[in-house]
């Protein structure tokens, strides 16, 4: 299991071919997709999702999301 905490900094990107937020329930899906990944693919996946999603909208808030596995 991964439990996650972020701000809304991910969320409330601007991006995507209309230039609106991210959304929460775009952020919920990605980190169930990647959840079963390795930490370390998982900070990858996620700086390439929003880097793709942003495009060359600047980023518009701090942006951080934390995860821990329970063993």
């Amino acid at each position: 299991d991964m439990v996650y905490m972020f701000s809304d900094g991910y969320a409330d990107q601007f991006g995507g071919e209309q230039h609106r937020k991210c959304t929460y329930r775009r952020l919920r899906e990605l980190l169930a997709r990647i959840a079963p990944q390795p930490a370390e693919a998982q900070q990858t996946a996620l700086a390439q999702e929003l880097a793709a999603w942003r495009g060359r909208l600047e980023q518009i808030d701090d942006v951080l999301v934390v995860g821990v596995r329970a063993l």
